[in-house]
């Protein structure tokens, strides 16, 4: 069990140069969400990046990769068109933060399979409007923007979920041909259809659909996520008991028979100390992940960020912005972990 809330000191470890990276690592670490929030188009105001101080406090903690979510509409504002100066600046604000704290980040298009045109909701390769070319488009000017830095990550899309298995397959693989045309090394993360959930992998279609993907730079991992109430959506606090360790076996079954990496993009608990189950579950899925490194290569809690509020599952700090960081109860988990 995680015990209640210390006032700690933040010292951050001693950081990596791009050159020191190793990609054949395992890579704990956050979500810090904030940048694909509500509507508008106003940082800061509508929404807003990541801040330095985050990216200290949890790279002090030891954790090596934070995920940024972020919307398709804000970082390009018109398909085909030009990423958005702005937002393009905060991104590189926090690529160069995390680099020199040797943390890898990893951009999430955070759309579920899709994107606004013209103001409405419109899904890539369901709809006509939004075309498999508009995706890679996007994907090769983030990956012509950020080849050269081996500690950003490319996460394709966010939880497809109305796509079938085949269609998201042939989308993401025409993605992945396209950022390796355009000469981008980095790492690469795939999702499946059907919210890419590791305990539906297999009913979903996206085994089966995925299980012949190729990459021509070899550098991908098959992007999972997974969460522990009674019906995977992340929304409930109760935790179903003996989940932790029986959730990702049939995925992690289907990777080691194709020599698949994976990567958990989202997980999480209810972090109230009184919930004794869920953190059980939580350290149990931690738990088989770190007797499985031959198939994970890292996950990524869900989640942190400083709008959070009282979300059940937050491990943002409070008093960051104070400079006396107060740890929430997930983490003394979640640092077990890292030993």
């Amino acid at each position: 069990m995680p015990s209640a809330p210390t006032q700690t000191t933040t010292n951050p470890a001693p950081a990596p140069s791009a050159a020191d990276y190793a990609s054949s690592g395992f890579f704990p670490g956050v979500n810090l969400s904030v940048a694909e929030f509500g509507k508008g188009s106003t940082i800061n105001k509508n929404y807003a990046y990541p801040q330095d101080t985050e990216l200290t406090y949890f790279q002090g903690k030891g954790f090596k990769i934070v995920r940024i979510p972020f919307k398709w509409e804000r970082v390009q504002p018109q398909a085909l068109g030009d990423l958005s100066q702005p937002d393009m600046a905060e991104l590189d604000r926090c690529v160069a933060t995390a680099t020199h704290l040797g943390l890898v980040v990893l951009l999430d298009v955070h759309n579920y399979g899709g994107r606004e045109i013209d103001g409405k909701g419109a899904l890539v390769g369901l709809d006509p409007q939004l075309t498999n070319d508009q995706f890679n488009d996007l994907w090769v000017k983030l990956a012509t923007h950020f080849k050269d830095n081996p500690l950003v990550w490319f996460g394709l899309m966010n939880e497809p979920h109305k796509q079938t298995a085949q269609m998201n397959a042939e989308t993401m693989q025409s993605a992945v041909n396209a950022i390796r045309a355009a000469g981008a090394k980095n790492r690469i993360l795939v999702p499946g259809t059907s919210w890419t959930g590791a305990h539906s992998w297999i009913k979903s279609g996206n085994a089966a659909a995925l299980e012949s993907f190729k990459d021509p730079g070899n550098n991908f991992a098959f992007e999972a996520h997974q969460y522990l109430d009674k019906d995977s959506s992340g929304t409930h606090p109760q935790a179903v008991p003996g989940i932790g360790d029986k959730c990702l076996v049939d995925f992690t079954t289907w990777a080691k028979q194709h020599n698949f990496k994976a990567f958990l993009g989202e997980f999480g608990w209810d972090g109230n100390p009184a919930n004794t189950q869920a953190n059980i579950e939580g350290d149990a899925l931690l738990s088989y992940m770190d007797q499985n490194k031959d198939v994970w290569i890292g996950y990524t809690y869900w989640a942190a960020g400083p709008w959070w509020g009282k979300y059940m599952y937050s491990v943002e700090p409070t008093g960051l912005k104070e400079g006396a960081p107060v740890d929430k109860n997930q983490l003394p988990i979640l640092v077990k972990h890292l030993q």
